[in-house]
């Protein structure tokens, strides 16, 4: 029985997706619903894959360790009453880090308990795979009343980001990382597409609820409500004057508390990504150039991740092949970067200012996340939103991205025969 209602709720969380895959045109709606099958089916069965290794969850755990402390917490507060587990949540100094996720989690720790459901971390990595899936959709969403008619190349590129990027596998796990991401994903979706009653109210909605999750990532949410602002009312040059001088104070307000959270955190966690950060490590080495190299090596390296490409997949974890399709992505996503980077300025009629600014505010987000650490599942929450900007980008200036793909690759294949000679 317990396996039936497993199976119940994947169909559940396929029939929602379906929903929000309707539009108006059918040929948009069996593009949404291909996409979203293809990523929910694919992430369900990576999932699967991983939680094979997991026996005992409060011990064991795939890829992160943080999963343990996650699942632990989910199931103390599912023992008590849906009131008494947000008061619990929220109160508690055990939670403090992130109330709203071990609420989130303990609630549905709680309904898989009333459905007697036994294996609970199953459950629960059954919605964070439907929330993943969400992703590359709300991607499509975004960019589409960017294009006349959505091309193929869309769907292709989605696909590969989809399954190539950090994304597949945090949508694997019990962790509150792509829940963030799909808020900022949402966030940039609610600002960018015309025409969405209570925009304002969304937007403030997703800042607390992404507080409560991270709160961080609450503060920096504030530079997208600031990005809305400047959409709707920064058309003048006086407007635009104030609405620039908001966004660098708040910018300058938050980047000491973002940087010293971001770095108390990671004292508090033992992850495995400790060892990017020790003494000996290109991460240390980085951090000793001098002011601004130090920060600016940081934030590309940290796009590159995972460095070297083989580091996982050559690691001793049992499900280490699981890795492989991961091997792929700082290849593909160099790429998306450099042509960003190369249009930014030989093609600059081209950038919609929103755009522009929108890709500001994500390098930005990447560059204070990585000065404390290089944690992928931290920078990953603005990939989405680059991504969409690329689609609508390439899209516009049509240029061919062999040339950008080939510079990329040889480029990151010489840092890596520079990193085996100084190893």
């Amino acid at each position: 029985m317990s396996n039936i209602f497993l199976l119940l709720f994947a169909i559940l969380y396929l029939f929602l997706g379906l929903l929000a895959c309707i539009d108006k045109k059918y040929n948009e709606f069996w593009n949404k619903l291909q996409l979203f099958i293809t990523v929910y089916v694919g992430y369900n069965i990576i999932m699967l894959l991983g939680h094979a290794y997991v026996d005992n969850p409060k011990i064991d755990f795939f890829i992160s360790l943080d999963q343990t402390k996650f699942y632990s917490y989910a199931v103390d507060l599912s023992h008590y009453s849906i009131k008494d587990l947000l008061h619990n949540a929220f109160s508690e100094y055990a939670y403090r880090d992130a109330p709203l996720a071990y609420a989130y989690f303990g609630i549905l720790a709680k309904c898989a308990q009333t459905f007697n459901i036994h294996d609970i971390l199953l459950f629960i990595k059954l919605n964070t795979v439907f929330i993943g899936s969400l992703i590359p959709l709300l991607i499509y969403k975004t960019v589409q009343p960017y294009f006349t008619v959505t091309t193929k190349h869309v769907i292709r590129n989605l696909l590969i980001f989809s399954f190539t990027s950090p994304l597949l596998l945090f949508s694997c796990q019990m962790m509150r990382d792509i829940h963030i991401c799909f808020l900022y994903t949402l966030g940039a979706y609610i600002t960018l597409v015309p025409r969405i009653k209570g925009r304002w109210g969304f937007l403030i909605l997703i800042a607390t609820i992404v507080f409560y999750f991270r709160s961080e990532n609450g503060f920096f949410f504030l530079l997208f409500i600031g990005f809305a602002l400047y959409r709707k009312y920064g058309q003048s040059t006086s407007s635009k004057i104030i609405l620039f001088i908001v966004v660098i104070l708040v910018l300058f307000s938050i980047g000491n508390i973002v940087i010293e959270t971001m770095n108390d955190t990671f004292t508090r966690y033992g992850e495995r990504n400790l060892n990017e950060a020790s003494s000996s490590s290109l991460g240390a080495q980085l951090s000793s150039l001098p002011f601004p190299l130090n920060y600016i090596s940081k934030t590309i390296f940290a796009m590159l991740l995972p460095f070297p490409f083989w580091k996982d997949v050559a690691s001793t974890y049992d499900y280490s092949y699981l890795y492989i399709l991961e091997m792929a992505f700082p290849f593909y996503w160099s790429t998306i970067i450099y042509y960003l980077l190369s249009i930014w300025y030989k093609d600059k009629d081209n950038w919609e200012q929103s755009l522009r600014w929108l890709f500001v505010i994500c390098i930005t987000y990447i560059l204070l996340s990585s000065a404390s650490e290089f944690t992928v599942r931290r920078i990953m929450a603005v990939y989405p939103i680059i991504m969409g900007i690329y689609l609508i980008m390439r899209n516009r200036t049509n240029k061919r991205i062999s040339h950008y793909a080939t510079t990329s690759f040889c480029s990151l294949i010489f840092l890596h025969l520079i990193y085996l000679l100084i190893k």
